[in-house]
């Protein structure tokens, strides 16, 4: 099942072919520019670029996108992806409300007060604070790979979210650098973990 492509695109590897305009997946996932060569209602064109043959493409801003702020209170817990896609792809999800997992989080949440995300090099800072328990969904793969470095208070937990996306869970603040760190010396399994995960995710899959 793919929300941004029709049954009858051709995918090529490495370009795969996204037809298929869904912006609550585009904004889920941090994307808030669109390039078409068509036009898309209630959307705001920021540039069109005129081509030969009376043609033009049109640079859509999508707005209000995650960035880090996506704080949902509702867990699903979701053990195939025909389960994650069966929920993400309902009419009335709203992934800043719920929020697909792999595994069982333990507890009650309450959104986040504030969040935030910077970077540095390819490292991310993650910072936030709640009144209790709250979930943060980061717009960037989830991996085993990441290391966690509390600058200040607990480490969070991180959980694969949304079949794809990084789940962090915090209790009162959280301030950490999260960085992707594998190889030889260092977390040298960890991408096979990787793996494993989602091989598990399609084991349990019926329409793979």
């Amino acid at each position: 099942m793919n929300y941004l492509s029709f049954a009858q695109d051709r995918q090529i590897r490495n370009e795969p072919v996204l037809r298929r305009l869904d912006l609550d997946i585009f904004r889920m996932v941090g994307v808030r520019f669109v390039v078409s060569n068509r036009e898309i209602n209630d959307l705001r064109v920021r540039e069109t670029i005129e081509l030969p043959g009376n043609t033009a493409l049109f640079l859509y801003d999508i707005g209000a996108v995650n960035v880090g702020n996506y704080s949902p209170t509702k867990v699903v817990v979701s053990e195939s992806l025909d389960e994650s896609f069966g929920v993400i792809g309902r009419p009335d999800f709203d992934a800043k409300v719920t929020v697909v997992s792999d595994v069982l989080l333990d507890g009650s949440f309450v959104p986040a007060k504030t969040a935030s995300i910077s970077h540095k090099g390819n490292d991310l800072l993650v910072e936030g604070t709640s009144s209790g328990t709250s979930i943060l969904l980061l717009p960037f793969e989830f991996s085993r790979c990441f290391d966690v470095t509390a600058r200040s208070g607990d480490k969070p937990i991180l959980f694969r979210a949304n079949t794809l996306l990084t789940g962090v869970v915090f209790t009162g603040s959280v301030d950490v650098w999260l960085k992707y760190r594998t190889g030889p010396f260092h977390n040298s399994t960890c991408r096979i973990q990787d793996s494993k995960d989602f091989t598990k995710l399609l084991e349990n899959t019926t329409n793979k």
